[in-house]
């Protein structure tokens, strides 16, 4: 009975701590701040989506990589959602996973070569770091459960009829970067290497 109550005061005590501490962060200053941050970034995206949405010619063109969801989004429903759903606090923590990630690659190349290929433990420990960072960024953004489907398709019309689909070898997967999370998507699933132009190498901390 004693260790009952012992067990029940301190879950009551640190029940009381992370109250006060929550409540300790609702000053007028990060109650602005959180409103700012859940506001304005939506309301500037479906602004500029909005006036990106490109002609009919070029969005016929170019289908596969184009959104036509952009004249749904309100105003005011994905703020309000935003808000409700802790938006300003789960970006920052899926952007300091970002931050994180680049800072060990950083580290994991000091010492190579750009003109060869990295050591199998380089590789490695990138691999490893992005898989298990890729699940909490999900999280972060909305995304419990990711699966992998595999489509089914039939080139034999262009490569003759005795070609059949396999998937034993290395391909190369084009994502349509209608949102960073493609990216992320890749990692988790495969741990790819991932190809771009050489320009790329010269901005700073992204190369």
């Amino acid at each position: 009975m004693m260790l009952v109550s012992v067990f029940s005061s301190l879950l009551q005590q640190t029940a009381n701590n992370i109250a006060n501490y929550v409540l300790s962060w609702l000053t007028p200053f990060w109650i602005t701040l959180y409103m700012t941050f859940a506001i304005i970034p939506p309301v500037l995206i479906i602004y500029t989506k909005r006036n990106l949405i490109g002609t009919p010619e070029l969005n016929a063109k170019y289908h596969s990589f184009v959104r036509f969801d952009y004249p749904h989004w309100s105003y005011w429903k994905m703020p309000i959602l935003n808000i409700l759903t802790l938006f300003p606090v789960r970006i920052f923590i899926a952007t300091s996973i970002k931050v994180f990630y680049i800072l060990i690659v950083q580290i994991a190349v000091i010492g190579s070569k750009s003109d060869e290929p990295l050591a199998k433990w380089r590789v490695g420990i990138m691999a490893l770091v992005r898989f298990f960072l890729s699940r909490p960024h999900f999280l972060m953004c909305g995304i419990a459960s990711i699966k992998k489907v595999v489509p089914k398709v039939d080139y034999s019309k262009y490569l003759g009829p005795e070609w059949t689909a396999t998937y034993n070898k290395s391909g190369i997967q084009v994502a349509n970067h209608t949102s960073w999370l493609d990216i992320v998507a890749c990692m988790f699933l495969d741990c790819p290497s991932f190809v771009a132009k050489f320009e790329i190498s010269r901005i700073p901390v992204i190369a």
